[in-house]
């Protein structure tokens, strides 16, 4: 064994590591965490258990739970050795973690394609191949396989990764060292291995563990060629023993990695002793003069360099990339360094400069950035202290200092603290100067914070400087200069204020993806401290039940006297209760989470939330509080790590459901159903985690059928309820339990309808919204009716009709919204598309549905602008075809005395004429021929509405040459006869569907009536038009001008009767004896006299009635 004693191997040459997935020397606990919280079986290999995660949603929560796993003692032990290589096949991170240390930074090499950053000589810049990827990175080709496909390619990779590892890079003299490797129970196989370790000569290569000779005979005859040395031992006792034994010392193996370590102190340099490095380096980074032979940055590497300072600055400072320019200004620099001159001027007392900001705010980076620019002025000495530096000793630091001083002439030291402490914490910075500078040194300690309360600033005496989380302009135009330089991509600094919401974390967060793990982990940290502060704050206390604030919070349905309700949850979990919604955007209401915990709470607990940086506080419009996260980025991570589960999310969004309510008890409260029915359409088929959330969608049913028997309700809620029902009902696997809870879900939509009738409430949008759900209901009836193995005809046409019915009353009061039209086009598509359906019954469907669609067109023209709007006709043309309806069954509907193949034959005919925009002479001319067709067959046409809404829309284009409502201001050529004709069509269409609103169509009837004189009839068709529901902004659109026969606009002459505020004035018309408005503040704004008379006055129309369209400013002067 002496002939190839290890310690001397590793003192002398090369040393690379081989470390496997069992390195904890049992099982992985990470692992075991997941089965348990999952319920998974146990697989072949441990760490198979991560191909068989099925929902992706999970891995934040893994990753939490790996960045909290404990380092085990013989990895730390390991870690100490100044490596020139790892190559791992361990997958949790937790190597990369305990191998970061103060003289040493990390490269993570995932990809074979990718260079080795750094070379495998250095021990300063240590490379770890990670075969199979991390769990802690979410950048593509870096994270662990989760499909048995993604294995095997992550395995190719790992081949490929292990061979850059050749006898060059580790030559004669280098060692490998294989620990806490089982390949039985590892992704590392022998024969992956086998090409490394064959090519090394005697006495290379050491395995510390179970002798795998007995299982396998090519290792066997490496072992008896004493290429391969077993040991019984783990590779951490054998260093403990050799330690020990003083046969290595890894202190000095670490302090002779380089000749020599020199500081620079007032422009003159120093060598620093080994042991004062030594212990000083265990706590703290020592800014030596390396810093100023830092590489250059080669153009092929600036990408991957530029990935790799977002990955670790949130770690420790990687000095290179403020060299290379990777940093971005911040607008607080100038305040920095003005209050770093104003402490180093004073003789001896400084106070702490700290930090503050929220979490991701870039208080690391920037610390760096600082101790960067300060090391180059060579004047003080400076030591830096990273977040992942625990258990400092002060003694050390001291020590250092009095060397400094003493040797170096040091007028102070300059500590940067990069701790982010919270609240109370903030003690171990004043602390530490106390201790120094009652040892007579003379310091400046720069540290960090998360946002402190008031009561901590008032409580210590230190100087604060706010970091602002909001990108300034010049912030913004600095990070788009940094990102288009050297991220291999291009933005705008625009787009960076966009993209981020304004915001640094978040603007980071989505466009520099290595940071994100950085970022994500310092949300957490902070969450989690404001969980155990809150845990203390929300304790039960005896408190004054008279008291006025108690008796506010008894109103609220906070504090309750004397209740026991033990189904109330942990004080711990407000904040999950605000994060759930918080990460869709939405604010909840202060009364109601509180209501969602026990019953009797302290006086302070609004106070305490509002103390804590991660929440935000509004007043609703209500004049109650509202309370959310910082942004909803934040509150999504939050919640990714720790309620990963979705069945707990459930369980908190179904106990905030079940304690809407407000002040005098179980009665609505308009703001909390308001933000209910917000926090239902967020997790709700149109949501962006409606996938994930959609198995749960029957217990959101089940607590708001509570709600409901409790009398909290209103339509919208009762929309909601059916939205999911439907589409729960839609996943299921028994047909008949899936029927029967579509039908339940539609009969919540009748019964709320009948409702809202008998009370009167029927005039309003929203019945449009629950006149949509009802046809989608009846759409997925006929879906599983189409489903059965003998399909009913009739069945499917009865349901049909209903659904066409119910889109119809939907149109009424939603003539705007494409949804109706929607829902009637893949209803249509799925009895189209049927092949056991009778061509019969489709012509029909076919017919119906492309006349809703041109109905749609005449009293909303804007549709046939829509993308949609088109593609869903063109899907109906496609399936059916407008060919096949017009020659089949003209004849045979024809005989049987129906206008659909009437109506397909007309509609077939003007298929190439465009009758969205103005009409050519040959176009008008051909639609008069297309009326002459309908004509011939008037005894069907005429009795039938699809037909009577076409020949109205053909005599509108050769009447006018353009569609209804096409332009503003319009005249019309239209003769009275003409008039006359026009409105007995419409007359009746109307009469065939009088349910119907029919806004458009009483619009033009109201002018036909203007126009043909007849003026009661006229005025009380506007009346009764003003209080049809149509979309404002069509609502005030003059589309049409009082014109004479001949196409001209016809004058009338009036004076002014009054003015109503200073934007309306009110005119008498002569011709007509009645007063119409005139909406025209400059022309108020005029000096007119009531009564002067006017000759020029053109009159319009509107939604909203008879209107002044314009007249001559000067006749009232």
């Amino acid at each position: 064994m002496e002939q190839y004693s290890l310690s001397e191997r590793i003192k002398s040459g090369l040393i690379f590591l081989v470390l496997g997935q069992n390195y904890f020397n049992k099982k992985s606990p990470l692992v075991e965490m997941i089965r348990k919280e999952y319920q998974l079986e146990p697989t072949s290999k441990t760490h198979d258990v991560y191909l068989g995660i099925q929902n992706v949603e999970v891995i934040p929560w893994i990753r939490n739970q790996a960045d909290n796993l404990l380092e085990p003692d013989s990895l730390k032990i390991i870690s100490r050795l100044p490596w020139n290589g790892v190559i791992t096949s361990e997958v949790d991170g937790i190597v990369e973690r305990v191998f970061r240390n103060s003289w040493r930074e990390i490269y993570a090499i995932y990809n074979a394609d990718n260079k080795i950053i750094g070379s495998l000589s250095d021990r300063n810049r240590l490379a770890i191949s990670c075969l199979f990827g991390t769990i802690n990175n979410e950048l593509e080709g870096s994270h662990l396989p989760l499909t048995q496909l993604e294995f095997y390619k992550a395995k190719s990779n790992a081949i490929r990764m292990i061979s850059k590892y050749t006898q060059d890079v580790i030559t004669p003299f280098g060692t490998i060292i294989i620990d806490g490797y089982n390949p039985e129970d590892d992704w590392l196989e022998l024969e992956m291995l086998f090409p490394l370790v064959a090519a090394c000569r005697e006495g290379q290569v050491h395995y510390f563990g179970q002798s795998i000779s007995s299982r396998n005979d090519l290792w066997k005859s490496l072992v008896e060629k004493k290429i391969i040395i077993e040991y019984e031992q783990t590779f951490a006792e054998y260093l403990a023993v050799e330690e020990d034994n003083r046969n290595l010392d890894i202190d000095e193996l670490v302090y002779e990695r380089e000749n020599t370590r020199r500081i620079s102190v007032h422009n003159k340099s120093f060598s620093i002793p080994k042991n004062i490095y030594n212990t000083t380096s265990k706590n703290a980074l020592i800014l030596d003069d390396s810093i100023f032979v830092l590489d250059e940055l080669e153009d092929d590497e600036k990408e991957d360099k530029f990935r790799y300072f977002l990955y670790e600055s949130g770690n420790k400072p990687v000095w290179e990339g403020y060299k290379w320019g990777f940093y971005f200004r911040r607008d607080i620099e100038e305040k920095i360094d003005k209050k770093i001159r104003k402490e180093i001027s004073k003789d001896f007392n400084t106070n702490p400069i700290i930090i503050e900001g929220q979490s991701g705010a870039g208080k690391s980076v920037l610390l760096g950035n600082v101790a960067y620019k300060l090391k180059l002025q060579r004047q003080f000495p400076i030591i830096f202290i990273p977040q992942f530096m625990r258990g400092i000793s002060y003694t050390v630091i001291l020590e250092f200092c009095e060397w400094l001083e003493k040797n170096c002439k040091a007028e102070r030291v300059i500590i940067i603290w990069d701790a982010s402490v919270y609240n109370e914490e903030i003690a171990q910075y004043i602390e530490l100067n106390n201790f120094l500078m009652s040892a007579g040194r003379k310091v400046l300690i720069i540290g960090s914070s998360l946002k402190l309360s008031e009561n901590i600033k008032s409580a210590y005496t230190y100087e604060s400087i706010e970091m602002d989380i909001q990108i300034s302009d010049a912030e913004s135009e600095s990070i788009c200069n940094v990102f288009n330089k050297y991220s291999g991509s291009v933005i705008t600094d625009t787009e960076i204020r966009a993209i981020g919401e304004k915001n640094i974390f978040v603007a980071c967060y989505r466009l520099l993806p290595p940071s994100r793990r950085s970022l994500r982990r310092g949300v957490i940290d902070e969450a989690k401290k404001n969980k155990v502060t809150l845990k203390e704050a929300l304790k039960i206390k005896q408190i004054d039940e008279t008291s006025v604030f108690c008796q506010a919070l008894m109103k609220a349905g906070v504090f309750v006297p004397n209740e026991a309700n033990e189904e109330k949850v942990a004080l711990d979990m407000l904040l999950d209760y605000i994060c759930v919604p918080a990460q869709f955007g939405l604010m909840i209401p202060l009364n109601l989470v509180l209501r969602c915990f026990d019953s009797q709470y302290s006086v302070d607990i609004a106070k305490k939330i509002d103390e804590l940086d991660f929440f935000r506080f509004i007043e609703g419009v209500n004049g109650e509080w509202e309370v959310s996260s910082r942004n909803s980025l934040e509150a999504e991570i939050v919640i990714n790590s720790e309620l990963s589960n979705l069945q707990k999310q459930m369980d908190i969004i179904k106990k905030i459901i079940l304690e809407i309510r407000d002040a005098d008890g179980y009665v609505s409260n308009y703001n909390e159903l308001n933000f209910l029915v917000d926090l239902l359409k967020a997790i709700g088929p149109n949501g962006k985690k409606n996938k994930e959330y959609l198995p749960y969608y029957n217990q959101i049913t089940e607590a708001l059928k509570t709600l409901r028997e409790n009398g909290i309700w209103d339509s919208r809620t009762i929309l909601q309820e059916s939205l999911f029902l439907r589409e729960y009902a839609k996943n299921l696997n028994v047909k008949t339990q899936k029927y029967e809870m579509i039908v339940q879900a539609q009969e919540l939509i009748r019964s709320e309808i009948n409702r809202l009738v008998e009370k009167k409430q029927d005039n309003f949008p929203h019945m449009g919204r629950l006149y949509c759900e009802w046809a989608s209901n009846l759409g997925a009836q006929i879906v599983e009716k189409l489903g059965c193995e003998v399909i009913n005809e009739n069945e499917i046409s009865n349901l049909y009709k209903e659904l066409i019915e119910k889109i119809q009353y939907a149109r009424d009061y939603l003539p705007d919204s494409f949804y109706a039209l929607d829902i009637c086009g893949w209803a249509s598509l799925e009895v189209l598309q049927n092949r056991k359906l009778s061509n019969k019954l489709k012509e029909e469907i076919y017919v119906e549905a492309v006349s809703i669609f041109e109905q749609a067109e005449i009293t909303y023209p804007s549709f046939c602008m829509l993308p949609e709007y088109n593609v869903r006709l063109m899907q109906l043309n496609d399936a059916y075809g407008e060919d096949k309806v017009a020659k089949i069954s003209f004849d045979r509907l024809k005989d049987m005395g129906t206008g659909a193949g009437i109506y397909a034959r007309a509609r077939f005919m003007t298929r190439n004429i465009k009758q969205n925009t103005k009409l050519s002479e040959k176009d008008r001319e051909y639609c008069s021929e297309v009326l002459k067709f309908l004509e011939e067959y008037k005894e069907i046409a005429y009795n039938d509405v699809r037909c009577l809404y076409l020949i109205f829309k053909l005599k509108w284009l050769v009447l006018t040459g353009h569609p209804v409502l096409y332009a503003e201001k319009q005249t019309v050529k239209i003769t009275q006869e003409q008039w006359g004709q026009v409105l007995d069509l419409i007359n009746l269409i109307i009469q065939l569907s009088p349910e119907r609103s029919n806004a458009v169509l009483k619009y033009v009837k109201a002018i036909a009536l203007f126009n043909l004189g007849r003026k009661r009839e006229y005025l009380v068709a506007f009346k009764e038009l003003s209080h049809i529901y149509y979309p404002f902004n069509r609502r005030i659109i003059m589309s049409y001008i009082a014109s004479k026969e001949n196409g001209e606009v016809k004058n009338f002459t009036g004076s002014i009767t009054s003015f109503s505020g200073d934007k309306k004035a009110i005119f008498y018309i002569n011709e007509l004896g009645i007063e119409i408005p005139y909406f025209s503040p400059n022309f108020v704004r005029e000096v007119h006299a009531l009564g002067g008379n006017y000759e020029q006055i053109e009159i319009g129309f509107n939604f909203l009635g008879i209107q002044v369209s314009k007249t001559n400013t000067s006749g009232g002067r």
